[in-house]
């Protein structure tokens, strides 16, 4: 035996007593960093007369395990019985994986089954450890069988990482389906209302800058609405008029964007041939309705300097089919107004209009599930305006049942955000009876007001489709207030929820927020629970943007810090950087992967997903391409499909399309698989057009 091997199994060992005593911690801080050779045991006489081929040791083939002090308790079997005891020797790549000596690591004769202990530190000498290897041994005196198991020390706070720096000033963020990630904002150069509208493509496979930033004619899209028309192209109303003055800059314009892969590059497309809007929207929202249009909801016309009270309630939208927008003199119509809210007393929220209008500054808006009876064919909407949620009907023009007072001010200035929780679809394509809608933070005036506080709770809203009733559930406490932050769905089912800050209003804010935090819905005694995730190297506040990657990250860009005094000054900061954040299941293991899937799916369509491995959960999830900005993104939306494995290929998934098409609106989807564990280990995803 070697000196170093001896010297470290010795310090090993004392260390292991205490470790059993209850004193973990010290074995943690003194083991040394030695890495313990792995050799193979040879036999001492000659092999029995068996097929060691047919010889297996069954069980896992890795496993991933939280940095901790306990064990974890591993079986294994062998594929045969023998009629003599057989040993078993398990050796560790690392000291900081223990096998706990308590074990007595024998196969009785005729028995099939054993168990091992793993004690995982995780740590060596005050490094973390990100994996090794456990070796197992099977053996008598006259043969030895191997089986190495990997371990995977789950980073749980996940990581941020580099992702290079734009050109521009990232506001607005949309994952195309083709993988790049469409950044778009203005450029740095001369005072606010002077500033360049531009664009600029990120790889979400190298995740890097592809290219550089191209230049918008005559048109600023900074603080604009968008969303994914049904045929896939982005679809953009108002924003900035560059070169105007503030008092009457906001845009009229509306414009869609497609993006092709002809060529060594991706092949951008922005077209604004289509007529203007008959009013200016600066702020507005937009949602993609069941056939592919997209409705365009508020907005501020014309200018920011009344506190933006002056809110367009023209209806008009983009028809996908005709591929023009109608506007208001087709429709002839407002948004609805609802009763008056009777303030109660030592009430000093800020209520414009005592709360009457629909349409606001990017009211945070969700596509519900209607049935034949609803007269909405095309779905309703859950809008949330200020301090106020309400179900609106637009084919109809009509609000369903009593606004509710949502706590707080969840809207501009004091922008919260919002996820539409995933929608469980049956084999036999039908949806669920009820859906919920999760909104994060936001202010508790919404006035100007540099001290408040943001809101320190999530609530959770739920609608029941057959009754058409909208109420709030219940909360779930968030780890730090937060407004101004992004809220991303998750492949898994999670919520990662990114940037903002605690205190303050829009444009003056503070105690600006690094660290992630991770919900997860109906976890706990509860209605979900929100730990604490790794910080960024950036505070993004007011004008951050963020999407889910199809790799499973969440891409991160712009962010400004306020300004230095009104909108008519230069902010304090501009950030160009990306940042991407690596959820923990990255640190898991193997991931799944798609081997084939349709590149086109209709409603109530039955189909075939091909995996690489047995080992994925009966679940194909679609997730919507995300377009966001402001806290806002109305295309972010995910269902999970249960799946059945075929009889014959038990790899191959098959599935159907909800019937309703108000479950997943048409336009581009990322679709994955999990791996069947308790981890949830993502695919990568495969870009897919529902239509």
């Amino acid at each position: 035996m070697s000196i170093k091997r001896r010297n470290a199994l010795i310090i090993l060992a004392s260390n292991l007593g205490y470790w059993i005593l209850g004193t973990q911690k010290s074995l943690a801080q003194s083991l040394p960093s030695v890495d313990l050779p792995l050799k193979p045991i040879k036999p001492t006489n000659p092999p029995i007369n068996i097929d060691l081929s047919l010889f297996q040791i069954k069980g896992i083939d890795f496993l991933c395990v939280e940095p901790s002090f306990s064990s974890t308790r591993l079986r294994f079997s062998i594929s045969r019985a023998f009629d003599i005891p057989l040993n078993v020797q398990i050796e560790t790549s690392s000291t900081a994986f223990v096998i706990n000596p308590r074990n007595t690591f024998t196969i009785p004769a005729g028995a099939t089954i054993f168990e091992i202990s793993l004690a995982t530190l995780g740590i060596e000498r005050g490094r973390s450890i990100r994996g090794g290897s456990l070796r197992i041994l099977v053996s008598s005196n006259r043969f030895t069988q191997e089986k190495i198991v990997n371990i995977f020390v789950k980073q749980v706070r996940g990581e941020w990482k580099n992702g290079g720096n734009l050109e521009l000033v990232g506001t607005h963020i949309a994952m195309m389906p083709n993988g790049q990630v469409l950044f778009f904002g203005y450029n740095s150069k001369g005072k606010h209302y002077d500033k360049e509208g531009q664009y600029q493509l990120w790889s979400s496979e190298t995740r890097r800058p592809n290219g550089s930033s191209v230049k918008l004619l005559n048109w600023n899209p900074f603080c604009a609405g968008h969303s994914f028309l049904g045929d896939g192209r982005l679809f953009i109303a108002g924003g900035y008029k560059s070169g105007d003055p503030l008092r009457n800059s906001a845009a009229d314009k509306v414009r869609t964007v497609s993006i092709s892969n002809e060529g060594s590059r991706p092949t951008v497309r922005w077209d604004e041939s289509y007529e203007k809007m008959e009013d200016k929207r600066w702020y507005p929202t937009c949602i993609t309705l069941a056939n592919g249009n997209s409705l365009i909801i508020g907005g501020s016309a014309p200018s920011p300097f009344s506190d933006w009270t002056d809110t367009n309630e023209d209806i008009e939208f983009f028809d996908v089919r005709q591929n023009r927008l109608i506007q208001k003199r087709e429709t002839r119509q407002d948004y609805p107004r609802d009763e008056k809210f009777r303030r109660p007393s030592g009430d000093r929220r800020q209520i414009i209009e005592n709360g009457r209008r629909l349409a606001g500054l990017y009211s945070l808006t969700h596509l519900l599930p209607s049935t034949p009876e609803d007269n909405a064919p095309n779905g309703l909407l859950f809008v949330l305006t200020e301090m106020f949620a309400r179900v609106y009907n637009p084919n109809s023009n009509t609000i369903i049942g009593l606004k509710i007072d949502v706590g707080g001010f969840r809207t501009w200035w004091t922008q919260g955000s919002s996820v539409l929780l995933p929608l469980n679809i049956d084999i036999e394509g039908n949806g669920p009876s009820q859906v919920r809608i999760i909104v994060f933070g936001g202010g508790s005036t919404g006035t100007k007001d540099k001290n408040q506080n943001a809101i320190d709770s999530a609530s959770i809203f739920l609608y029941e489709i057959a009754t058409k009733s909208l109420r709030i559930e219940g909360t779930i406490p968030l780890r730090k207030p937060r407004f101004m932050g992004d809220s991303i769905l998750l492949p898994d089912g999670n919520i990662l929820l990114v940037g903002g800050a605690s205190k303050g209003y829009a444009n003056e804010n503070s105690e600006g927020i690094v660290s992630a935090e991770l919900i997860t819905p109906f976890a706990g005694s509860g209605l979900g629970t929100a730990r604490t995730l790794a910080s960024a190297s950036i505070t993004r506040g007011y004008h951050a943007s963020a999407v889910l990657s199809p790799d499973g990250a969440v891409i991160v860009g712009g962010g400004t810090c306020g300004w230095k005094g009104g909108v008519t000054s230069e902010p304090t900061c501009e950030q160009f950087s990306v940042e991407v954040f690596e959820p923990p299941y990255f640190s898991c293991g193997s991931r799944p992967r798609i081997v084939s899937a349709p590149e086109r799916l209709t409603y109530g369509e039955s189909f075939e997903v091909e995996s690489q491995g047995t080992n994925i959960r009966e679940q194909i999830i679609l997730i919507r391409c995300g377009s966001r900005t402001h806290s806002l993104d109305t295309d972010q939306r995910m269902l999970r499909l249960q799946a059945r494995r075929r009889r014959d290929i038990p790899w191959i998934l098959q599935a159907r399309m909800p019937r309703n098409k108000t479950y997943a609106p048409p336009g581009p989807y990322m679709m994955f698989l999990l791996r069947d564990d308790e981890h949830g280990v993502p695919s990568t995803a495969k870009f897919v057009q529902i239509s």
